[in-house]
Order: C-alpha cells, then sequence, then structure tokens
C-alpha cells in the first residue's frame, strides 16, 4: 500500500534528476507533539563545526538537529543549537524518507559530485545520510514542498547537500540554512521566497546548495 502510495505521488510530483533516491528509504515515524522522530544513530561520526555528531533527530517542520532534540514549527533564527534546516517552515509531513549509505554506486555519485561541487578537494565519501522531505504539506495554508538533505562524511571531512524540488509558496514564516551550538557558524539562503529555491544555487546546479560543514565561511542566518 505504501508503495503503491508513493507511486502515485511520485507521478504527480516528479523531482530533479540530481536528488539522490530515496524511495528505498525507511519512512520516519511515528512524530512526537514536538515534531521530532525517535533518534536515529548515523552511520560514524560527523564532523560538524568542531563537533563529531553521531545521532540525529529529523524533524517533520523540514530541519535535522543533532545531538539534541529541538522544537519548533515557528522556525526561529536565534535558536541555540547544531541545526541544519533546508526549509524550515510549519509542515503536516506524512512522507519523510532516510537512507544511511555505506558502500555501493551512491559513494561514488556523492564522491563525484562533492570533487565537481568543490575542485581541488580529492575527497572520497565513505558514509552518506540521506533524508527526504515528499510533498510535505504546509500547516496552515495550500501548497505542498519536496525537498532533501544529504550529510557526505569521509575522513573527518564533511559536507551538506540541500537540494529542492518542487515548492509552492506560502505565506507561513520560514527559513532555510544551518547553525551551530556556539553560533558561530550560521548562514542563510537569501531567497525572497521558498518557492525561490527550486531555481537557486551555490554550486551551478538550480535547486542544490552544497556546503563544506566541518569548518566552513562564516555567513548569517536569519528569517525571511
Amino acid at each position: 500500500m505504501e508503495g503503491s502510495m508513493f507511486f502515485a505521488l511520485f507521478l504527480l510530483h516528479t523531482v530533479p534528476d540530481f536528488f539522490y533516491p530515496f524511495a528505498r528509504g525507511n519512512v520516519v515515524t511515528p512524530f512526537s507533539s514536538d515534531g521530532n522522530a525517535p533518534v536515529l544513530v548515523l552511520p560514524g561520526s560527523f564532523l560538524y563545526f568542531g563537533n563529531f555528531r553521531n545521532t540525529l533527530y529529523i524533524n517533520q517542520n523540514g530541519f535535522q538537529s543533532f545531538f539534541t532534540h529541538f522544537s519548533g514549527a515557528i522556525p526561529d533564527p536565534n535558536a541555540n543549537g547544531d541545526i541544519i534546516a533546508p526549509l524550515w517552515t510549519s509542515f503536516n509531513s506524512d512522507l519523510i524518507y532516510y537512507q544511511q549509505v555505506t558502500n555501493g554506486s551512491l559513494l561514488d555519485r556523492a564522491t563525484a559530485d562533492i570533487n565537481s561541487m568543490f575542485p581541488g578537494m580529492h575527497f572520497s565519501a565513505s558514509w552518506l545520510f540521506i533524508t527526504t522531505w515528499f510533498t510535505a504539506s504546509y500547516s496552515t495554508s495550500t501548497g505542498i514542498a519536496t525537498f532533501q538533505t544529504v550529510l557526505v562524511s569521509g575522513d573527518e571531512i564533511s559536507f551538506l547537500i540541500m537540494n529542492y524540488g518542487g515548492i509552492t509558496p506560502t505565506g507561513q514564516p520560514w527559513l532555510s540554512g544551518y547553525l551551530s551550538t556556539s553560533g558561530m557558524y550560521h548562514y542563510m539562503i537569501g531567497e525572497p521566497r521558498p518557492s525561490s529555491l527550486s531555481g537557486s544555487t551555490n554550486v551551478g546546479i538550480p535547486g542544490r546548495w552544497a556546503f563544506r560543514t566541518d569548518g566552513a565561511i562564516l555567513g548569517k542566518f536569519c528569517e525571511f
């Protein structure tokens, strides 16, 4: 039943070719009252701005947090936590998929992607953690959004890829970017509306943003 439902939705809402596969992944469930799923153990340590993180909380409201869970349907640009927010807003998310990858062709693909987006790195991916919010519906307005994060780790070097598919407009508060517990490392994607994310990029691929996260250039993280 779940597979047929996914296939029907997929036909109506196709995703860009640069998305990593997710239909065969696990479905995140159940969610607690604060929007978090039970804690997940990562395939290895993910170096996030000076701290090795081994656990991850996926929140239905379009963000993930390391180490400890963080609640909030309303995006908070001043939140004190290690948070990755591809599209933080209030969602009624029914289909969130995650997949841990430690071998196979997806590692080769991630290795090629990172070396293409970050020339001169000579990087080799050792594991991935893929999370996909598929046709997530907004809580207080009509419309849906599909987006994805890919954590890429290898030899104490780490990267974050954020992929954006179809995203309809919303009047809800939202933000997109990342921040850290120290408050020192934070970044915003400076688009005027969520639907613009599908055509924006910092790596030459519209709909894709990528960052080195073991120690990246300082940025600004704020609410739109």
